[in-house]
């Protein structure tokens, strides 16, 4: 899942802009604290989502893929011939 987050304190600030930020979902740690892979200027890797919210980010959408369509799209997908 892509989840999206408005950063406050972002570069990319415009009157309007809803989004700033972008993360995927990447399960849970030992605690069950959900883990997201972000890029964020030097930084790519995973982080805590309790980290990215004490950075006052704020999660604004989850985008998940539409299980139907990918059972279907998977019709077309060429097998992989060894």
């Amino acid at each position: 899942m892509i989840i999206t987050f408005y950063n406050p304190h972002s570069a990319y600030n415009a009157p309007g802009r809803a989004v700033t930020h972008v993360g995927l979902f990447n399960g849970f740690d030992d605690s069950g604290e959900p883990i997201i892979l972000e890029n964020r200027g030097k930084y790519q890797g995973p982080t805590k989502l309790s980290e990215l919210e004490k950075r006052r980010y704020d999660p604004r959408k989850i985008l998940a893929p539409n299980l139907e369509f990918m059972a279907e799209a998977k019709k077309y997908t060429p097998k992989n011939e060894s």
